[in-house]
């Protein structure tokens, strides 16, 4: 009975006034610290998140707007020019002969392929304008009429480089 004597002392003695002192410090604190929590969310925290989103929705968002708009319009030109530019005068200057001699012109040099091992090919010579000339010895992959309207003819033709060519 002595111990629980002993005991039931430490407890009234010291652990009630240890718990009594803890609840009022709690219970002083706690307000306290919610109370600054809540004013840290309300005047800080709180505006700084809604500036920035408000930033967001309101400047960055509409320039990235314009900026794609921008982006479809003048890229869409851009590649629309290319592709233009590719099929309509690139691609036809480089794949199509116009031989006005059909008796000894292009057609007649062209037309057969060489598929041979002993085909020697030809040589083909490109003038631009009237300063710059371009040689090189080629073989005729394949050749193809693809329009003929009297003696004008046009063609596709695959030419193989089989040497270094030459500027002149």
């Amino acid at each position: 009975m002595p111990a629980i004597q002993r005991v039931w002392s430490w407890i009234q003695g010291t652990l009630f006034p240890l718990l009594e002192t803890l609840w009022a410090w709690l219970g002083e604190t706690i307000p306290v610290v919610l109370q600054t929590l809540s004013d840290f969310w309300q005047d800080v925290l709180l505006p700084a998140i809604t500036m920035v989103w408000e930033f967001i929705i309101n400047d960055v968002v509409p320039l990235l707007e314009v900026l794609w708009e921008l982006l479809e319009v003048a890229g869409g030109l851009a590649i629309e020019g290319l592709v233009y530019f590719w099929e309509e005068k690139l691609l036809p200057s480089l794949t199509l002969i116009w031989d006005t001699t059909a008796v000894t012109g292009t057609h007649v040099i062209l037309k057969d392929v060489d598929d041979g091992p002993n085909d020697e090919g030809r040589e083909l010579i490109v003038v631009f304008g009237d300063s710059k000339t371009y040689t090189v010895d080629v073989r005729v992959q394949a050749y193809e009429v693809i329009a003929q309207n009297g003696n004008i003819q046009t063609a596709v033709v695959d030419l193989l480089p089989t040497g270094a060519g030459n500027w002149t």
